[in-house]
């Protein structure tokens, strides 16, 4: 992903896995996520764990904030999602090919 400095946007995040998704399931969040932030030059990182998640987003700040706002928010495979950090940076820190 090529991105002028002044536009890098990160958003961290958790949520809490619904109780109805089965454990295996959870691979169905990185497949779906690594189509959809491809499309959209979004990058990051999600990480699961004992029934939480934890997501860095890095992209171009309308992006990242729309994604967030109109998928990550609605989706009913998590809850209770709670933004942790939110901010723009001078600096790339993410450049990650395979998303994940």
């Amino acid at each position: 992903m090529k991105m002028d400095s002044n536009k890098v946007y990160h958003l961290l995040y958790r949520s809490f896995k619904s109780d109805y998704l089965d454990e295996n399931q959870v691979g169905d969040i990185i497949v779906s996520a690594r189509r959809n932030n491809t499309l959209l030059e979004i990058t990051g990182i999600l990480m699961y764990r004992d029934k939480i998640y934890v997501q860095l987003l890095e992209g171009y700040k309308n992006k990242v904030l729309k994604l967030y706002e109109k998928n990550i928010c609605k989706d009913k495979r998590h809850h209770d999602q709670k933004v942790l950090v939110s901010k723009g940076f001078k600096h790339v820190f993410l450049k990650i090919g395979a998303w994940g």
